[in-house]
Protein backbone atom coordinates (compact mmCIF):
# COMPACT_ATOMS: atom_id res chain seq x y z
CA UNK A 1 0.00 0.00 0.00
CA UNK A 2 1.20 3.37 -1.38
CA UNK A 3 1.54 6.63 1.24
CA UNK A 4 1.25 10.09 0.52
CA UNK A 5 1.88 13.10 2.63
CA UNK A 6 -1.05 15.58 3.33
CA UNK A 7 0.07 19.26 2.78
CA UNK A 8 -0.70 19.21 6.79
CA UNK A 9 1.47 16.27 7.85
CA UNK A 10 4.19 17.78 4.84
CA UNK A 11 4.05 20.78 6.93
CA UNK A 12 4.71 19.92 10.41
CA UNK A 13 7.63 17.59 9.28
CA UNK A 14 9.18 20.71 7.44
CA UNK A 15 8.83 22.63 10.40
CA UNK A 16 10.24 19.99 12.64
CA UNK A 17 13.56 19.91 10.22
CA UNK A 18 14.18 23.25 10.47
CA UNK A 19 13.32 23.62 14.45
CA UNK A 20 16.59 21.04 14.48
CA UNK A 21 18.40 22.70 12.53
CA UNK A 22 18.57 25.30 14.55
CA UNK A 23 18.68 23.67 17.53
CA UNK A 24 21.62 25.78 19.08
CA UNK A 25 20.14 28.71 21.21
CA UNK A 26 20.92 32.32 19.68
CA UNK A 27 21.12 30.73 16.54
CA UNK A 28 18.18 31.53 13.24
CA UNK A 29 19.20 30.26 10.03
CA UNK A 30 17.94 32.16 6.84
CA UNK A 31 17.88 29.80 4.27
CA UNK A 32 20.28 27.20 3.46
CA UNK A 33 23.24 29.38 3.42
CA UNK A 34 23.05 32.26 6.57
CA UNK A 35 22.37 32.57 10.15
CA UNK A 36 21.18 35.47 12.51
CA UNK A 37 23.32 35.04 15.54
CA UNK A 38 22.07 36.19 18.81
CA UNK A 39 25.78 37.09 20.33
CA UNK A 40 24.55 37.28 24.12
CA UNK A 41 22.67 33.76 24.20
CA UNK A 42 25.21 31.95 22.37
CA UNK A 43 27.62 33.53 24.54
CA UNK A 44 25.97 33.61 27.60
CA UNK A 45 28.02 31.06 29.52
CA UNK A 46 31.33 33.38 28.59
CA UNK A 47 29.55 36.61 29.11
CA UNK A 48 28.40 35.42 32.85
CA UNK A 49 32.28 34.03 33.43
CA UNK A 50 33.71 37.34 32.51
CA UNK A 51 31.34 39.35 34.69
CA UNK A 52 33.47 37.43 37.47
CA UNK A 53 36.55 36.95 35.92
CA UNK A 54 37.60 39.78 34.25
CA UNK A 55 38.42 43.38 34.69
CA UNK A 56 37.48 44.19 31.01
CA UNK A 57 34.12 45.04 30.71
CA UNK A 58 32.77 42.52 27.91
CA UNK A 59 31.40 44.46 24.94
CA UNK A 60 29.33 42.04 22.62
CA UNK A 61 27.03 43.31 19.52
CA UNK A 62 23.42 42.08 19.96
CA UNK A 63 23.53 40.05 16.69
CA UNK A 64 25.39 39.73 13.18
CA UNK A 65 24.53 37.77 10.36
CA UNK A 66 26.90 35.15 8.41
CA UNK A 67 27.10 33.80 5.37
CA UNK A 68 26.84 30.15 6.54
CA UNK A 69 24.17 27.97 8.11
CA UNK A 70 25.22 26.96 11.34
CA UNK A 71 23.99 23.80 13.55
CA UNK A 72 26.61 23.00 16.21
CA UNK A 73 29.24 25.72 15.93
CA UNK A 74 32.08 26.02 17.94
CA UNK A 75 31.79 28.39 21.13
CA UNK A 76 34.62 29.28 23.32
CA UNK A 77 36.06 32.03 25.45
CA UNK A 78 39.10 32.75 27.55
CA UNK A 79 38.67 34.80 30.64
CA UNK A 80 41.40 36.62 32.10
CA UNK A 81 41.79 39.21 34.39
CA UNK A 82 43.12 41.86 31.97
CA UNK A 83 41.42 40.44 28.89
CA UNK A 84 39.38 38.35 27.16
CA UNK A 85 38.66 36.26 24.03
CA UNK A 86 35.26 34.72 22.37
CA UNK A 87 35.43 33.00 19.56
CA UNK A 88 32.98 31.29 17.21
CA UNK A 89 33.62 28.39 14.42
CA UNK A 90 31.61 26.69 12.00
CA UNK A 91 31.62 23.52 13.63
CA UNK A 92 32.00 22.07 17.16
CA UNK A 93 35.22 20.02 16.07
CA UNK A 94 36.61 23.35 14.91
CA UNK A 95 39.27 23.54 17.59
CA UNK A 96 40.55 27.43 16.51
CA UNK A 97 41.66 25.89 13.18
CA UNK A 98 41.95 28.88 10.52
CA UNK A 99 39.08 26.99 8.11
CA UNK A 100 36.71 27.06 10.08
CA UNK A 101 37.21 30.29 11.84
CA UNK A 102 33.77 32.81 11.73
CA UNK A 103 34.23 35.14 14.51
CA UNK A 104 36.12 36.27 17.96
CA UNK A 105 35.53 39.16 19.72
CA UNK A 106 38.67 40.23 22.02
CA UNK A 107 39.56 43.55 24.50
CA UNK A 108 42.70 43.74 26.44
CA UNK A 109 43.85 46.71 28.70
CA UNK A 110 46.67 48.31 27.60
CA UNK A 111 48.10 47.72 24.41
CA UNK A 112 47.70 49.88 20.69
CA UNK A 113 45.49 50.27 17.86
CA UNK A 114 46.89 48.13 15.06
CA UNK A 115 44.83 48.31 11.98
CA UNK A 116 45.65 51.11 9.35
CA UNK A 117 42.37 52.83 8.36
CA UNK A 118 40.61 55.21 10.52
CA UNK A 119 36.59 55.04 11.18
CA UNK A 120 34.33 56.82 12.69
CA UNK A 121 32.39 54.75 15.62
CA UNK A 122 29.35 55.35 17.75
CA UNK A 123 29.55 58.40 20.33
CA UNK A 124 32.10 59.79 18.73
CA UNK A 125 34.98 56.67 19.45
CA UNK A 126 37.37 56.65 16.76
CA UNK A 127 38.12 53.13 15.69
CA UNK A 128 40.41 51.05 13.22
CA UNK A 129 39.45 49.04 10.45
CA UNK A 130 41.49 46.17 8.42
CA UNK A 131 39.64 44.27 5.56
CA UNK A 132 39.87 40.59 4.84
CA UNK A 133 42.85 39.71 3.26
CA UNK A 134 44.24 36.59 1.60
CA UNK A 135 48.12 35.91 1.19
CA UNK A 136 49.69 32.29 2.31
CA UNK A 137 46.07 32.21 4.31
CA UNK A 138 43.28 34.29 4.91
CA UNK A 139 42.60 36.73 7.36
CA UNK A 140 39.36 38.71 9.34
CA UNK A 141 38.64 41.56 8.56
CA UNK A 142 39.09 43.45 12.26
CA UNK A 143 37.77 46.43 13.84
CA UNK A 144 39.46 47.47 16.79
CA UNK A 145 38.87 50.98 19.29
CA UNK A 146 40.04 51.91 22.37
CA UNK A 147 37.52 52.71 25.61
CA UNK A 148 38.74 53.49 29.04
CA UNK A 149 42.23 52.09 28.70
CA UNK A 150 41.25 48.52 26.83
CA UNK A 151 41.38 47.58 23.20
CA UNK A 152 38.82 45.56 21.97
CA UNK A 153 38.52 44.13 18.34
CA UNK A 154 36.00 42.28 16.28
CA UNK A 155 37.52 39.82 13.62
CA UNK A 156 35.24 38.41 11.31
CA UNK A 157 35.59 36.27 8.03
CA UNK A 158 33.85 36.10 4.97
CA UNK A 159 31.77 38.81 3.44
CA UNK A 160 30.27 39.99 6.83
CA UNK A 161 33.86 41.36 7.65
CA UNK A 162 32.60 44.04 5.09
CA UNK A 163 33.93 47.73 6.22
CA UNK A 164 29.95 49.20 6.41
CA UNK A 165 29.06 45.30 8.72
CA UNK A 166 31.92 45.55 10.79
CA UNK A 167 31.09 49.43 12.06
CA UNK A 168 27.67 47.99 12.89
CA UNK A 169 29.09 45.38 14.81
CA UNK A 170 31.45 47.90 16.59
CA UNK A 171 28.39 50.53 16.87
CA UNK A 172 26.18 48.00 18.44
CA UNK A 173 28.76 46.68 21.08
CA UNK A 174 29.51 50.35 22.12
CA UNK A 175 25.38 50.66 22.28
CA UNK A 176 25.10 47.63 24.49
CA UNK A 177 27.67 48.43 27.01
CA UNK A 178 28.76 46.03 29.62
CA UNK A 179 27.27 42.79 29.13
Amino acid sequence: MRRTLTPAVAAALLFSASAALAATPGIRNIGNKRSELRLPVLFASQVAAAREGTGVPLLLPEKMTVDVALREPSISGDIKPDRYDLELGATRSCGGANACFIAAFIAQKGGKLSAPANVRLRNGVIGRYSPFKCGASCGPSMIEWRLNGAIYTIQVKGVAGSRPSMITLANSALKAGRR
